[in-house]
């Protein structure tokens, strides 16, 4: 095909389609295939494309739509064979729908292209062709994959997020659509995968067992009313002792236990039948009393029914859903309970997704019942709380909630759930829940008297930064919050280049600010330009940092305190695949290491201390322990090796040798002589000083002649340049270890492919064991598309193919290392909070491979080298490490910032 024919088209649409060109002969061949009778090719702006005509079996009962060819499909000219194609086949296979009872198309036979107006043309040219297509199979059913597949046949321009699951028509009404992401979206987006099984499994619901759509009976549900609380509690009690389990679920006005309200305590004993406890007034008429007030105190005798019911640790099993969220609106109203089930957490160990574990969706998806909470909202409207739900309302409600929930768990655990599944529930989320809605429901002081100081003193650091890039700039009213505002100065004011491919203003301002020091460093800045721009660039990263600080780390935390004043963060136990918690509420795990802000986190009173229990090169420990590396496991078999200081010195040869001298001199003619000698080192191997310890010379002043620099600088800045050379190096072991190669390495640190090269060579040495290590996570990707972890954890790869193994075979190789180091820091944190008292401690949360901890000031040295001790050797119990030695470092402060090593600390009387 002539090039000039793709002029009109646009231009980064055009370059998809270069390799699909086909000269005149070919088109001719195929003239005869690609149109439809009903197809208005000649409408069309993709007239004369390749087309992709629709496959499968004329009189199947699904149709299966999708937006356009894919790249494989236009080559093959066959629908449904690339990536998504095969994923999508895959888990029909899976989920037990036919091939042969499927029919597959596109809204368009031909490429679409990525211009709206363009697109628009492009589907109403298809429609009719689409339409026809679909009345001459006469299907059961018709599934839209993706957005534009759903405007085609419905005419709505929706989100596909939004619709997914909900059934439609066809724009002639003759024909049921079910709207459902496009397997591509799955590819991309791996957390997707279970919501697209449920999709798929939802089709088989509706084309092969309509009579399933409501499998779970409606239960029957009793209101307990106060003179029935005693008799009501014994009878539950007795079909839960037959059971086994007991169901329990509350509902509140909102999601805080601390500020709003306890509406409803409902339990299951069976599945069959549900019993609600009210614990707020209600009126003749079954609404709830407002202001809402809660009925059943802890000294009641209605409490002590209840309590003696939902505490039952002996006789019967307690399960509930998402159990944190019940467990501490339980506990903060009295009562004793302790859940040892949780179907979110279950379904999150069979599925190694982030999210996708509501129970509407798993009950939907198991027994196929619709969403009775939708429903319910569709009924009454708009409804700001459950507190204006009618209690007739929220009895029908809350009676499904905790009789299908009690149902879902006896599938999970007698059908679904393999033994390590069970082992990853029972023995580390479930305990981990436990200590994780413990501590934070006691939450965690502020000072917010240190709160008030930072925003002082960081708010006149902003604003002496603001007022330095305005006087830059000249311009008193310039906004140095405003990214349009920052690059109309630096790009078109300063003429600086324009840096593409950073995903943040603040990575593309420091590739920016690089590009500058090269320039000046070499003097390339003959009119100054560069250097101001430095400047420039200086405040604006200063002030960004800063911004940030106060506004998320000092104000958002002061907003996030509770009525007592304390802080209650939500931590999320399934925020990740690989078992990495996730907290917010706020995330004490991204505060700002070295950042003040750090202090405003302290004791509870002058009777604690803060501490850190950090295990030293856990990861690194643990990995060369898990791979059975010979040569490496002798170096760490003592516990102060440091291999990281170790391949710094293997990279960076004589030229870390000479920082660490500056660094450490004590006189400063040692210092001199030194930094002549890099100075001279650094003309001959240029490579080596990277960017990052040359921006760190450059930041501190230093000129050719240090005698006149002020001795502490001089030390100063070549610390932080050991530091940056720690950090590369630390970041180069890491890549090799994690596949990472010479390629990323050279373009993360702006180095050439070559020096790359050597770096990662200069430190292979030690890693003999990383090559049969990456042996068998190949050989678990290709041959059983699944990799395990020492505790039980499972990672799974729904879809393998050219295009993305790569990216899944990085995921396998991080997977097995960082999910155990996970699960042994937060059963560290167990082990610790189960013996608070006998150590005199009180738990706060882990942090990457620490524990925060309060510690009391009465003998702090004792407690702490007792629990480095502990933590030592739970840690080489844990790993079953015999070579290997895992050292623990513990430290302790006033407040979270001014933690030390315990033989620097003093307290201060």
């Amino acid at each position: 095909m002539a090039k000039a024919q793709w002029a009109r088209l646009d231009k980064s649409w055009a370059s998809r389609l270069e390799f699909y060109d086909l000269d005149k002969r070919d088109q001719k061949k195929l003239a005869g295939k690609r149109k439809h009778p009903l197809a208005k090719c000649e409408e069309c702006p993709l007239e004369r494309k390749v087309c992709v005509p629709g496959f499968g079996t004329r009189k199947a009962q699904i149709v299966w739509c999708g937006e356009s060819p894919g790249a494989q499909e236009l080559w093959a000219r066959e629908p449904y064979i690339g990536p998504a194609g095969k994923l999508l086949k895959e888990i029909l296979k899976e989920e037990s729908i036919p091939i042969e009872d499927c029919w597959f198309t596109n809204s368009t036979l031909c490429l679409m292209s990525e211009d709206e107006e363009w697109a628009e043309k492009e589907i109403q040219a298809c429609s009719d062709r689409l339409f026809d297509e679909i009345a001459e199979v006469n299907p059961k059913l018709v599934v839209a994959l993706g957005a534009d597949a759903f405007y085609s046949l419905t005419g709505f321009d929706e989100k596909i997020t939004l619709v997914s699951g909900t059934m439609f028509k066809t724009k002639d009404g003759k024909y049921d659509v079910l709207p459902i992401i496009h397997p591509a979206y799955v590819l991309h987006n791996e957390g997707e995968v279970s919501n697209f099984r449920h999709y798929v499994r939802q089709v088989f619901r509706l084309v092969y067992a309509p009579s399933l759509t409501s499998r779970l009976k409606d239960p029957n549900t009793t209101l307990v009313l106060d003179e029935d609380w005693e008799d009501a509690c014994n009878l539950v009690h007795k079909k839960a002792s037959k059971t086994g389990k007991l169901l329990i679920d509350i509902e509140s006005t909102a999601y805080d236990p601390l500020r709003e309200n306890l509406l409803i305590v409902g339990v299951s004993p069976d599945g069959i039948n549900s019993y609600l406890f009210p614990t707020a007034e209600f009126d003749e008429d079954g609404e709830w009393l407002r202001p809402i007030e809660e009925n059943v105190p802890e000294e009641s005798i209605k409490f002590k029914q209840l309590n003696k019911l939902i505490s039952e640790r002996e006789a019967f099993e307690r399960e509930g859903h998402n159990v944190d969220f019940d467990q501490k609106w339980l506990k903060s109203r009295g009562f004793d309970v302790y859940f040892t089930r949780d179907t979110f957490l279950a379904d999150y160990t069979m599925h190694e997704q982030a999210g996708g574990h509501g129970l509407k969706s798993l009950i939907n998806y198991h027994f196929g019942n619709d969403d009775w909470e939708k429903t319910l909202k569709k009924g009454l409207g708009k409804i700001k709380n459950y507190a204006d739900i009618p209690v007739i309302s929220m009895n029908e409600y809350a009676g499904k909630d905790v009789a299908w929930n009690w149902s879902l768990g006896e599938s999970q655990r007698n059908e679904l759930m393999t033994d390590d599944d069970k082992f990853v529930h029972d023995e580390i989320l479930i305990k981990c829940m436990h200590t994780f809605s413990a501590t934070t429901l006691r939450g965690y002081k502020v000072d917010l008297k240190k709160s008030l100081e930072l925003v002082e003193e960081l708010t006149d650091k902003l604003d002496y930064h603001a007022s330095t890039l305005r006087d830059l700039v000249e311009d008193t009213s310039f906004n140095p919050g405003s990214s349009i505002k920052v690059s109309a100065y630096l790009y078109d004011e300063l003429g600086l280049p324009t840096i593409l491919g950073r995903n943040s203003q603040a990575k593309t301002l420091r590739a920016v600010q690089s590009y500058c020091i090269d320039r000046v460093t070499n003097g390339n800045d003959t009119d100054g330009t560069l250097a101001h721009a430095l400047e420039f660039i200086d405040s604006k990263l200063e002030y960004a940092s800063l911004a940030k600080e106060v506004g998320t780390y000092v104000v958002g935390i002061v907003r996030k305190l509770g009525p007592d004043l304390r802080l209650h963060p939500r931590v999320r136990l399934s925020g990740a695949v690989t078992g990495r918690i996730a907290m917010d509420e706020p995330s004490l795990l991204n505060f700002l290491k070295g950042s003040r802000v750090r202090e405003q986190i302290v004791p509870d009173n002058d009777e604690w201390l803060i501490a850190e229990a950090d295990a030293k090169q856990f990861e690194l420990r643990y990995y060369a322990d898990y791979i059975k590396d010979e040569t490496l496991t002798k170096g760490l078999a003592n516990p102060d090796y440091d291999p990281h200081d170790e391949a710094t010195t293997l990279i960076f040869k004589q030229v870390i040798e000479l920082c660490r001298i500056i660094a450490r001199a004590e006189v400063k003619e040692v210092a001199e002589r030194a930094y002549e000698d890099l100075k001279l080192l650094g003309t001959k191997t240029g490579s080596y000083l990277t960017e990052e310890a040359r921006r760190a010379v450059f930041y501190s002043k230093l000129p050719d002649n240090i005698s006149a620099i002020p001795f502490e600088q001089i030390t100063k800045a070549f610390s932080d340049c050991c530091d940056i050379y720690r950090r590369i190096a630390k970041t180069v072991v890491f890549g090799l270890l994690y596949n990472r190669g010479a390629q990323a390495i050279a373009r993360a640190f702006r180095i050439t492919y070559a020096d790359a090269l050597l770096w990662i060579e200069a430190i292979k040495g030690p890693w003999e064991g990383v090559p049969r290590y990456e042996d068998y996570v190949r050989k678990c990707l290709d041959e059983d598309g699944r990799i395990t972890s020492q505790f039980r954890r499972w990672r799974r790869a729904p879809s393998v193919n050219d295009t993305n193994w790569h990216e899944w075979f990085n995921a396998f190789i991080n997977f097995p290392i960082q999910s155990a180091c996970n699960d042994i820091n937060m059963l560290n944190m167990n082990l610790l909070y189960n013996r608070e008292e006998e150590l005199g401690i009180k738990v706060m949360w882990p942090i990457h491979d620490s524990q925060i901890f309060q510690v009391r000031k009465d003998g702090y040295k004792e407690r702490l080298a007792f629990i480095q001790t502990l933590l030592e050797e739970n840690i080489q119990k844990l790993v079953g490490a015999k070579e290997v030695k895992f050292a623990v470092e513990t430290k302790v402060g006033p407040d979270w910032y001014n933690v030390k090593d315990v033989s620097k600390f003093e307290l201060v009387a």
